[in-house]
C-alpha cells in the first residue's frame, strides 16, 4: 500500500507540474517563434507607452494625433460625440476617425493596439485614433451598442459610422484607412 502511495504522488505531482507549465508546448530550438513573442511584446509596451502621453481626462489645447487618444466619457462626449435624451449622436470630429471599443483582459484587443499605434504615426496628418475602453466607460459602449471585443467605429466626416468587429491584421487595418477613410 505504501508503494501505490507513492506512486499515486508521483503520478499526481507529475499532472500538477504538467498542468501548471502552460498550455502549449515551447520548442526551444525554435528561435522564430521566441523572437516573435518577444517582438510583439515590445510592441504591446511600445503601444501602452505611446498612449499615455494623452490620456485620460480634459483634452489638451492641441492634440497630438500621432499617439492614440486614450479618453473617459467625459473627454469622449467633448470632443469625438455627443448623444442626446433619444439616443442620436452626432460626431464633432472634422477629420477620419477610429474608435476601438477594447478592454485590457481581451487578448485580441492587447493584439490589435500595436496596429493602431502604428496606424496613428503614419497618418497623424490625417486621421485620428480614439481608444475607448468598455470597462471604464460602459455608458458609451451601451451607446454604440458594443457587443464583442475588439470593435472598431470608423467615421468619415458627413457619412454614417461602420462598424468593424474583432481583430483586424495591420496590413486589412492600413486598406479600410486607405479605402474608407481617406478616400473621396
Amino acid at each position: 500500500m505504501n508503494s501505490v502511495s507513492r506512486l499515486f504522488s508521483v503520478i499526481l505531482f507529475s499532472t500538477i507540474l504538467l498542468l501548471f507549465s502552460g498550455c502549449t508546448p515551447k520548442n526551444t530550438s525554435d528561435n522564430t517563434s521566441e523572437t516573435e513573442a518577444q517582438t510583439t511584446q515590445q510592441q504591446e509596451e511600445n503601444a501602452n507607452e505611446d498612449e499615455q502621453p494623452n490620456t485620460i481626462g480634459a483634452p489638451k489645447t492641441e492634440i497630438d494625433f500621432s499617439r492614440v487618444q486614450v479618453v473617459d466619457e467625459k473627454r469622449f462626449m467633448e470632443e469625438v460625440c455627443e448623444f442626446d435624451d433619444a439616443g442620436r449622436y452626432g460626431f464633432k470630429c472634422t477629420r477620419p476617425i477610429i474608435i476601438d471599443f477594447t478592454a485590457g483582459w481581451c487578448g485580441w484587443c492587447t493584439k490589435l493596439s500595436p496596429h493602431l499605434v502604428d496606424m496613428a504615426q503614419k497618418y497623424s496628418d490625417q486621421i485620428a485614433v480614439y481608444k475607448v475602453d468598455v470597462d471604464k466607460c460602459p455608458n458609451i459602449a451601451q451607446r454604440f451598442n458594443i457587443q464583442g471585443l475588439p470593435t472598431l467605429v470608423i467615421v468619415k466626416p458627413h457619412h454614417q459610422p461602420e462598424r468593424i468587429e474583432g481583430y483586424v491584421e495591420k496590413d486589412k487595418l492600413e486598406e479600410i484607412i486607405q479605402n474608407k477613410l481617406l478616400s473621396k
